[in-house]
């Protein structure tokens, strides 16, 4: 494989759990290939693309809580009740609003934030 940017590092990858009972070549044989279908590059890479996929889309996610959680202390900082109500009307909407737009396998995450 070619190195995209910087320079190059083969990787290396540890097997947690083989349900389906692939042999050691196997395996190398899916990552190798998996490595040719790199969303953001025309190149094969050293990184399957199911891989690259979920670090790109852990860090939407982080900015999308980071923004929730934003939001919620922002709002949280007004006093009178019926701003509290609102902010927590606001809040409810913006989960939602990241419940529509993060999904996998046709089943909705719940993503909700926790405060301590």
């Amino acid at each position: 494989h070619h190195g995209l940017l910087g320079t190059f590092r083969p990787s290396r990858y540890f097997v947690l759990l083989n349900e389906n009972n692939y042999n050691a070549n196997a395996i190398q044989n899916i990552n190798f290939y998996m490595c040719f279908f790199n969303p953001r590059a025309t190149k094969s890479g050293s990184i399957p693309a199911p891989i690259v996929t979920a670090d790109l889309s852990a860090g939407r996610a982080r900015k999308h809580i980071v923004e929730a959680i934003d939001v919620d202390a922002s709002l949280s900082s007004l006093s009178t009740e019926s701003d509290e109500d609102r902010s927590e009307e606001e809040r409810k909407a913006y989960i939602e609003r990241l419940n529509q737009l993060v999904y996998a396998k046709k089943k909705h995450l719940i993503m909700i934030p926790t405060y301590d």
